[in-house]
């Protein structure tokens, strides 16, 4: 039983783009990540993003010019940087940082095409883990007193291992240590047939929510 004027009117929220949904479905990663930092970072803020890859997660996205975004990845893909995350340097300090790490461990000798757009960081499980603990560290350096992360993951069913990783609360587990954690969003993904779990050769992962994960840097 729902008390009336306790929750709020979602139909009502949805007419007002200043205050985002908490989940969404059918529509392109980027109009969702539009939405988050319309409410989380101010109009002409610097953002950074350091593994853009191709930028799959900014599709969508329509209003570029409202921030002052800078991209960068290990490779060359024809944006502003080519640098490893861990070793940028700036002389000024970021509003915001969209962090969309590589996902790919347990995929060793796959022919997933996507390993390359994403930089070819093929990893185990444990060396992701290593690598979003630096992550953690070097974006304390990167970003202003009381700047936003905005963090990208998903929960992972590995099917080779027959594993499933809940990598949104493992993510809240490492970083709540240093950032405070002020919001959740959730990507919700069309429904993934019964028959993937069975393909014990898939060279990726099964995915069924993207979470965007906001922190604000503690000071």
């Amino acid at each position: 039983m729902l008390i009336k004027g306790f929750f709020p009117d979602y139909r009502a929220l949805k007419d007002k783009p200043s205050i985002p949904l908490s989940c969404y479905e059918g529509c392109k990663v980027g109009v969702l990540l539009e939405k988050i930092l319309n409410f989380h970072v101010k109009s002409g803020n610097k953002i950074l993003d350091p593994t853009c890859g191709k930028r799959y997660i900014w599709e969508g996205f329509v209003e570029f010019h409202k921030w002052n975004i800078i991209y960068s990845d290990i490779k060359d893909f024809g944006y502003n940087l080519v640098c490893d995350f861990r070793d940028l340097k700036f002389d000024f300090k970021f509003d915001g940082i969209v962090f969309d790490p590589p996902y790919f461990f347990g995929v060793d000798n796959s022919d997933d095409r996507r390993e390359e757009d994403y930089g070819g960081y093929a990893h185990s499980y444990e060396e992701l883990c290593n690598l979003m603990e630096q992550a953690k560290d070097k974006f304390q350096q990167l970003l202003k007193d009381e700047g936003v992360l905005i963090l990208k993951c998903q929960d992972m069913f590995h099917v080779k291992t027959r594993k499933f990783y809940p990598l949104h609360i493992t993510w809240v587990n490492l970083f709540s240590n240093t950032y405070c954690l002020k919001d959740i969003f959730i990507y919700k993904y069309h429904r993934v047939s019964p028959t993937a779990y069975q393909v014990k050769d898939r060279p990726c992962n099964i995915i069924n929510h993207t979470y965007f994960l906001v922190f604000q840097k503690n000071i």
